[in-house]
């Protein structure tokens, strides 16, 4: 059985892994389907924005992951891909759990995720990014009457354990993006934005705007107050290179019920 060792140390404690005798040794589902995505989804409902020979665009919710870690996880799109018999458009990049996703959405962001079906696609799109995507867009509610510059430019790292947040420093990766202010709730206090990304660093528009105090709605890890749902939604994707166009949007209708 081909399992690394590293793998197996994960899962099993030192006396099982000491196979020198008669020991009959219990191997957890995700050691044996490592890199398998479970065909059992336990999500809500996904709808399917779209579909062509080269995408599959997925309307995500809140509170869904993109993929999973492991075998044992079924609460993420590509589960639900598995579960609707669509499973041979698993192939792609097989080594890894992600496996035709062009980006990742958080697990609270909801919207437009773009899952491509060939190998050849997805590495030229993902080489090519930068190009390739020409329009990223995103609808965000965050605390604050929002009045900054229009044109974001703030370098982040990685912060405490295991990275899980993003801070600014000088040090780090300029994530650059373009905002503009769509309505203001004064008895709420909250800014109704839009949000093109031009890069796409991790966590890139939570950290950038809870940075200049402006924190999104529900986004408790940067500073937002609670609430039913973190308010950040992948509104609006294009992608036009090498002959390839794809233009794909989904409108945050319960963003407009604050305003």
């Amino acid at each position: 059985m081909n399992i690394p060792k590293s793998w197996m140390k994960n899962y099993l404690n030192v006396k099982q892994l000491n196979l020198s005798g008669q020991i009959q040794v219990e191997i957890p589902i995700d050691v044996l389907m490592k890199n398998h995505i479970n065909p059992v989804y336990s999500g809500s409902t996904i709808k399917i924005l779209h579909e062509d020979d080269h995408f599959i665009v997925f309307d995500k919710p809140a509170g869904v992951h993109s993929h999973p870690l492991r075998y044992d996880e079924s609460d993420n799109c590509l589960s639900f891909l598995r579960s609707v018999g669509k499973g041979c458009h698993l192939v792609v990049n097989q080594e890894n759990y992600d496996r035709g996703l062009l980006f990742r959405l958080d697990y609270e962001t909801s919207g437009v995720l773009i899952y491509c079906k060939s190998e050849k696609n997805r590495e030229n799109l993902f080489s090519n990014r930068l190009e390739a995507v020409s329009l990223k867009r995103y609808t965000a509610i965050v605390h604050g009457d929002f009045n900054q510059p229009t044109d974001i430019s703030i370098p982040l790292k990685p912060f405490g354990k295991k990275g899980k947040k993003m801070v600014y420093s000088v040090q780090g990766d300029v994530g650059e993006m373009k905002v503009e202010k769509l309505n203001y709730n004064p008895e709420k206090n909250i800014s109704l934005l839009k949000v093109d990304l031009k890069t796409g660093l991790r966590h890139q528009i939570r950290a950038q705007l809870s940075h200049l105090g402006h924190p999104i709605l529900g986004d408790v890890l940067y500073g937002g107050e609670a609430s039913d749902r973190m308010y950040l939604h992948s509104t609006l994707y294009e992608i036009n290179f090498e002959g390839i166009k794809l233009k794909v949007g989904s409108s945050p209708k319960s963003f407009l019920v604050h305003f």
